[in-house]
């Protein structure tokens, strides 16, 4: 089914031939092979007047060829030169060059004046003005020595209007059409910058996961080995036991040598401590900051937490306030967290209205790379976080599930 992209092109390719074909029947007809005897010229004239103009159909694909069509046409026959011009400015358009030195633009542009100046000439030299398309412009018939009313200089001066206005014209849609090219590239790499910024959210939120899990796992690994090599060490246990507990001390050293040569790549600071006790005070300070929030906070913050469920549920509301600080100021932001143990997890709702951004500020937002690290994190639990637009509204959901630490034995 054709749409308005497929429409379009067709039109205007049909006003282009039929506007051409208008006019080099025209020009057929004002010349003197048009109004003299009947000859193969005139037959090949007549013939060129109402064909030629249909190569414009493949301006697009082959404009290079187009080109020399027309100019070898417009030369030969008695036909003017308005295909050529048409064929010029497609050569500007659609020619695939970077520079204005391309030798094809230039000696196009040559060949197009070439021949306009010489459908001029053959203008002038039909017997009376009442055969010239110049002629008409005369407030009355002259005789036989009507070119003389004319300066000398008239092909040069008519070929310089027409090829001035052609030109123009080429140029301007050029120009047109880097200009758009320049845009959707500049759109390509605003995409492309969106997707390394999320790529970069989550390669710090895996920095900061791998820091965390070097401090909370760190010292359980080496406390590991340490019990297995007292064990070991105790004369009083028979050799399976001794066995298993060298095992065991072998195995947790590998894993602690491990564990720091992957954390050893990404630790750069220390991470810092949070809780669910904390996000009232994380909201409280962000008012202080002038954020507008509508917060209601209900959590059970009495039932000891898992501590990577309060890091992320903390990192979520923090990266919620941080986004709506940057692309909705002065906005209310609507933010409600409740859970616990006895709901499974922790449900977060936030949402603040979408501003439009500045003119020159450059496109939409991209919605917070680091919600993407937020949801990094959020996903290692078991978790999910959807943000996304709804109408005027930007929304964030998140459910965190509530996962109980293991017993600790003494």
């Amino acid at each position: 089914m054709a749409t308005a992209s497929t429409l379009l092109p067709r039109l205007r390719s049909g006003l282009w031939i039929a506007l051409t074909l208008f006019l080099s029947t025209g020009n057929f007809v004002f010349s003197p092979a048009g109004q003299g005897e009947f000859t193969p010229y005139t037959a090949l004239s007549m013939l060129g007047a109402f064909t030629v103009p249909f190569v414009l159909l493949w301006r697009r694909k082959f404009p290079e060829t187009v080109m020399v069509i027309s100019l070898v046409a417009c030369a030969l026959l008695s036909i003017g030169s308005t295909v050529a011009w048409v064929a010029l400015g497609s050569l500007f358009r659609y020619r695939d060059s970077r520079t204005w030195r391309d030798p094809w633009l230039w000696l196009a542009a040559g060949g197009t004046a070439a021949v306009t100046y010489l459908a001029v000439a053959r203008d002038l030299r039909v017997p009376t003005s009442e055969g010239s398309m110049l002629g008409t412009f005369l407030e009355e018939p002259a005789g036989p020595g009507w070119r003389s009313v004319f300066p000398w200089y008239t092909e040069a001066f008519v070929t310089v209007i027409m090829m001035s206005l052609v030109l123009g014209a080429a140029v301007l849609v050029r120009a047109q059409r880097r200009l758009n090219l320049i845009s959707s590239t500049a759109a390509e790499r605003q995409s492309e910058n969106v997707y390394l910024n999320q790529e970069l959210a989550r390669y710090e939120e895996r920095e900061r996961i791998a820091r965390e899990l070097h401090d909370s796992l760190g010292s359980k690994l080496a406390a590991v080995s340490m019990l297995s090599g007292a064990v070991r060490a105790d004369p009083k246990d028979t050799a399976a036991v001794r066995s298993h507990a060298e095992q065991l001390q072998l195995t947790a050293q590998e894993a602690t040598a491990e564990m720091h040569e992957i954390v050893r790549t990404y630790r750069s600071q220390p991470a810092p401590a949070t809780s669910l006790i904390d996000l009232q005070g994380l909201v409280d300070e962000a008012r202080r900051h002038g954020q507008i929030i509508n917060s209601h906070l209900e959590i059970d913050t009495e039932s000891p937490a898992p501590t990577a469920v309060e890091r992320a549920a903390f990192r979520v509301v923090q990266e919620i306030i941080t986004n709506a600080a940057k692309h909705a100021p002065r906005q209310m932001l609507t933010l409600h967290a409740t859970g616990g143990p006895a709901l499974g997890g922790i449900e977060i709702y936030a949402a603040n209205p979408v501003c439009t951004p500045a003119p020159g500020a450059g496109g939409p937002a991209s919605g917070g790379s680091g919600l993407v690290g937020a949801g990094e994190r959020v996903e290692q639990l078991g978790g999910w976080v959807h943000a996304g637009e709804r109408g005027h509204v930007f929304e964030v959901r998140a459910r965190i599930p509530w996962r109980v630490s293991p017993a600790t034995y003494p």
